[in-house]
């Protein structure tokens, strides 16, 4: 018979491995760059203060990005060129889910970088 510090050791452990697992992530998002710059892409919950970097996406092409960590039901995309804010977006995970995880920068980051 296992003592009640035992027992409580073992639940504490059990407790404490449940808990340092890895994030839940998903397995691909799609960036698709339309503009003629170069830019920055971030991610965020619609609840977190931080930002977590994806992927530096080149003018007229995509990025895929592998396991990124799962950020809830609103995620938000911030888009930066030589470290200025130059856009953002809030997309739900239905709109991802249904879009096969694939997010395309908004055409007026381009034209607000080209100064129009």
């Amino acid at each position: 018979m296992l003592s009640v510090a035992r027992r409580l050791m073992i639940v504490l452990l059990l407790v404490l491995s449940a808990c340092s697992g890895a994030p839940p992530t998903v397995d691909r998002i799609e960036i698709v760059n339309p503009t003629g710059y170069d830019l920055t892409v971030e991610v965020s919950g619609e609840e977190q203060p931080g930002w977590l970097p994806l992927s530096v996406v080149e003018p007229g092409s995509s990025a895929t990005v592998r396991e990124v960590i799962d950020q809830g039901e609103r995620w938000r995309f911030r888009f930066r060129h030589f470290g200025e804010t130059v856009g953002e977006i809030s997309l739900d995970r239905d709109e991802l889910e249904s879009s096969q995880w694939r997010v395309d920068i908004p055409p007026e980051v381009g034209d607000r970088l080209a100064g129009e």
